[in-house]
């Protein structure tokens, strides 16, 4: 395999990754994960709303779809509107990571610009297999390989938004931490 690349989704208290970013990363393995910590929110159930929808696709039906989808290898790419805002955000979050003196906070920034593109391949295929599994229709091969720009402008939003959560997480610079410094 020359290029091989997966996701791994999972749950962890955010005090178990505060920990984990804590640690002496020497290998850059913090900056290749995504973390999200939910807000904690507080909801009475008669505030819950009581009407769902005729059909609610499930778990099974979504992920049976993405799995009947990639019984062989497939390769997507972006669409040209994609791709622009793809190169936008690219380059966005290098003058980002140009104008930092933080290690940590330059590595996360240089895994982002890839977590995006897959983020938005994700987007684009969950999208497919939400809708097929909610219309009850086997569509599973009429999925098209090319990412719109919906999906990457939402996996923009999205790993801004997971970017921000590291920032919150990791811990800060210190006269402790010289090895973080760019150029030390």
């Amino acid at each position: 395999m020359n290029n091989t690349s997966f996701n791994i989704a999972g749950f962890i208290q955010p005090y178990y990754v505060v920990e984990l970013l804590h640690q002496d990363d020497h290998d850059c393995f913090n900056n290749r994960q995504l973390f999200d910590v939910l807000p904690e929110i507080e909801v009475n159930y008669r505030d819950l709303e009581t009407e769902l929808p005729t059909h609610i696709p499930s778990f099974k039906d979504v992920f049976q779809c993405i799995i009947d989808l990639h019984e062989s290898p497939k390769t997507y790419s972006f669409g040209e509107d994609a791709m622009k805002s793809f190169i936008e955000y690219h380059d966005a979050l290098n003058e980002r990571k140009r104008s930092t003196i933080d290690n940590d906070i330059h590595g996360v920034l240089s895994k982002a610009k890839g977590q995006s593109a897959r983020l938005a391949t994700i987007l684009h295929v969950a999208d497919h297999c939400i809708k097929s599994a909610s219309t009850q229709l086997n569509e599973t091969n009429r999925l098209s390989l090319e990412v719109g720009e919906d999906s990457m402008s939402r996996s923009t939003v999205l790993t801004n938004h997971l970017i921000n959560v590291k920032y919150i997480l990791c811990p800060p610079v210190t006269s402790e931490s010289p090895q973080r410094l760019r150029g030390k």
